[in-house]
């Protein structure tokens, strides 16, 4: 457990301490600054959206709850959002038809399970991103550590997905 929580911390002050990319709207990837597609944030899947601003980045997802498979809880069901601050990073390849980029930040959930029960989440997010300009489409998969807040604090990393196609 131990070990969890100095990665965790770790990519958190990563995140915090990251400087943002010098780049242009949507680190001068995605032709347009807003995707709309599937995926999933922290403790939700649903409806993935994302706004450049700069070297920045709003993502958030909103939809269904979904469950970390605790073997006390039964957290499946329910109502959730989920959104992140992402500090865009210089891309690692730049090779046409495919951008390889990544991208540090943090951010927070919220979702409802069971009857009448809510849970709230911090995390650190650390994503690697397949994109396409000519499409414009992205696909990105990230690392996700963070804590969740329901009758005490439990620590946990988790993984997330999105396709996003691009306006």
């Amino acid at each position: 457990m131990k070990k969890f929580t100095l990665i965790g911390v770790l990519m958190f002050a990563l995140a915090l301490l990251s400087t943002p990319a010098m780049a242009q709207e949507g680190g001068g990837r995605i032709p347009g600054g807003f995707g709309i597609g599937l995926g999933n944030g922290t403790a939700v899947s649903g409806i993935s959206l994302k706004a450049f601003q700069g070297s920045t980045a709003i993502q958030g997802v909103i939809g269904s709850r979904w469950g970390y498979g605790y073997s006390r809880y039964d957290r499946y069901g329910g109502f959730g959002a989920s959104v992140d601050l992402l500090f865009n990073q210089d891309a690692l390849v730049q090779a046409d038809p495919l951008v390889l980029a990544w991208s540090l930040g943090f951010g927070g959930a919220v979702a409802t399970w069971g009857s009448n029960r809510l849970s709230a989440f911090a995390h650190g997010v650390a994503g690697l991103e397949f994109i396409f300009p000519s499409v414009p489409i992205d696909i990105v998969l990230e690392m996700r550590p963070g804590i969740e807040i329901y009758n005490g604090a439990y620590f946990f990393i988790t993984g997330g997905a999105h396709i996003r196609f691009y306006l």
